[in-house]
Formats: C-alpha cells, sequence, structure tokens
C-alpha cells in the first residue's frame, strides 16, 4: 500500500507544482554554481542558457531522476532493512533533498562538461551515462541516509533492571515495529 501511495498523483496537481519547483531551484543552483567558476550563463525559471548551449530542467531532470522513484526506493529499502516507522519516515522526508542534489549534479553536469570539454551531453548515449551516474549517487545518498537514521535510531539495550521500563518505552516509541 506503501508503495502504491508513491506512484499516485497527489491531489490539485501538487506533484507536478512540487516536481517543477525542484527543477528549478536545482537550475538556480547550478546557475550559481556556474558563477561560481565563471562560466557565463543566464538563468531563466527552469532553463539555463550558456554560450553554446540551452539547457531546460524539465527535459533533463524527468524520467528515472523522479520524486516518486526515488520514494519508492526509499520504503522499499526500509520495507527490506526492517527499519522502524521513525526511520522510514525520516529516510522519505530527505528524497526531496537528494532529488534535488540530483537535479544539480545533472544540470551542472551537463553546462559545466559543456564548456570544458565542448561537448553536448544534454543527449545520446552521454546523457544516458550522466543520467545513470546521478541517479545511482542520489540512491547511495537515500541508502546512506537511511543507514546513518537507522543507526541513530537503534533499540537501546536494557543493561540494568531499573532503567528497563525506561528502555523499553524508547525503544517502543522510537523503533516501532520491532523485527
Amino acid at each position: 500500500a506503501t508503495l502504491l501511495a508513491t506512484t499516485l498523483p497527489w491531489p490539485w496537481g501538487w506533484d507536478q507544482g512540487f516536481s517543477n519547483w525542484l527543477q528549478s531551484v536545482g537550475a538556480w543552483c547550478s546557475a550559481k554554481a556556474l558563477d561560481a567558476l565563471a562560466i557565463p550563463c543566464l538563468q531563466n525559471g527552469s532553463s539555463i542558457e550558456t554560450r553554446d548551449l540551452h539547457l531546460v530542467a524539465d527535459e533533463v531532470c524527468g524520467g528515472l531522476g523522479s520524486v516518486y522513484a526515488f520514494g519508492a526506493f526509499a520504503i522499499l529499502l526500509g520495507l527490506l532493512q526492517h527499519s522502524g516507522f521513525v526511520v522510514g519516515f525520516k529516510t522519505l522526508l530527505l528524497v526531496p533533498l537528494w532529488t534535488l542534489m540530483g537535479h544539480f549534479l545533472r544540470i551542472f553536469g551537463i553546462l559545466s562538461l559543456q564548456e570544458y570539454v565542448q561537448r553536448d551531453f544534454s543527449n545520446g548515449w552521454d546523457y544516458r551515462i550522466l543520467e545513470a551516474t546521478t541517479t545511482a549517487i542520489v540512491l547511495l545518498l537515500i541508502w546512506c541516509s537511511s543507514r546513518f537514521i537507522r543507526r541513530i535510531f537503534e533499540p537501546i539495550p536494557v543493561a540494568d533492571v531499573e532503567f528497563g521500563p525506561v528502555f523499553s518505552g524508547l525503544n517502543k516509541l522510537f523503533c516501532w515495529p520491532q523485527p
């Protein structure tokens, strides 16, 4: 049921608005990074234009790297690792951040490689390799986040009988459901 919830669109077009916002923020971050490298660019919404290339974030940030796909991966990862509700929820909350990072890496990679290598990475096999690489990086970041949060919220071993009920209560609160 949780995987189905990540594949259904949000009501009133919120999913499209959120996805467009992530893409425009990724384009803005990429434009700022290009400015820091002294690469001239012009950003307008979710599109960036350099001397040799006009790039629209909607075209390069869709498909494999969608928020839904990464959210489904985070939920599936939590189920496979037998994580508690708090760990799964916190991992799912980090998915938009890592998706934004993937959008930034993809846009910045295409534009900086265009500037330095003089090759268009926005289509063809070059784009597919860049897309697979950024997707693998985002999946790795989600996995690392899940492991880190899981480590923080792992059950506390009960060492003393006096504090047994306290630790038991904390374990039930933060590590629910326990495998």
